[in-house]
């Protein structure tokens, strides 16, 4: 099957090639190309940092205050998803399960325990959980999005979770990391561990933060405001 439908009898139109232009969507998009991942050590300002720009609070732009304004847009502002994460190695915090409450920007200690083991039984790849210092799970709340949006909202919801995803690997990518996202999981068996029904809520991809083994040196890290690299 062909990668791209072509349309031959049509006629083409050729594009600039934009990939020229040293813009700052070039360095941001360019970046993010597919890495080979590491055990790498998080600390706790790195985790925080990653889990606002996935789906946080950012500040008022006029009050300096923060405000409501999420970092993944969501179709009507509804936010039907919910992020947890596995912390696994040493990082300031407990080996367990957290929840993470963009609203409060803080997280909260569900389970203390490492399950790399767990996490791995449910991965047809298992090498994630072993690798990843962090691995944020998102799972998505369906009756938020359909009571507004109906059945419809499902793929809104998708939409949304993807937006998440893009924001943590642009921003693994500018602090030097690596961000391997997936939905290659048994999807009751992580609900089970994470303490979720499967029905009004269900975890619908996963994401593990790994260190890049990249040119920390390449100019084409992106700096995001506000964070060293």
């Amino acid at each position: 099957m062909s990668e791209s439908l072509e349309f031959n009898s049509y006629e083409a139109i050729p594009l600039p090639d934009s990939i020229a232009c040293a813009t700052a969507i070039t360095e941001t998009i360019g970046a993010t190309r597919p890495v080979e991942s590491e055990p790498h050590v998080l600390g706790l300002e790195t985790l925080a940092t990653l889990l606002q720009y996935g789906y946080g609070l950012f500040p008022n732009a006029e009050t300096d205050t923060p405000g409501k304004r999420r970092a993944a847009i969501s179709v009507g502002s509804v936010h039907a998803l919910e992020l947890f994460v596995h912390c696994s190695k040493g990082m300031g915090l407990a080996a367990g399960l957290y929840h993470y409450n963009p609203l409060r920007n803080n997280l909260r200690l569900l389970r203390r325990n490492d399950y790399s083991h767990s996490i791995a039984a449910q991965m047809r790849d298992h090498r994630l959980a072993y690798t990843a210092s962090a691995i944020i799970f998102v799972a998505a709340m369906p009756e938020r999005m359909s009571v507004l949006h109906g059945e419809r909202g499902y793929r809104y919801l998708l939409m949304e979770a993807g937006a998440v995803i893009q924001n943590l690997v642009v921003a693994t990518t500018a602090l030097g990391l690596a961000c391997v996202a997936t939905a290659d999981y048994f999807d009751r068996q992580i609900d089970a561990m994470l303490g979720l029904d499967g029905v009004t809520i269900s975890t619908v991809c996963l994401a593990g933060i790994c260190g890049a083994a990249v040119d920390h040196n390449s100019h084409n890290q992106v700096q995001l405001p506000g964070t060293p690299i």
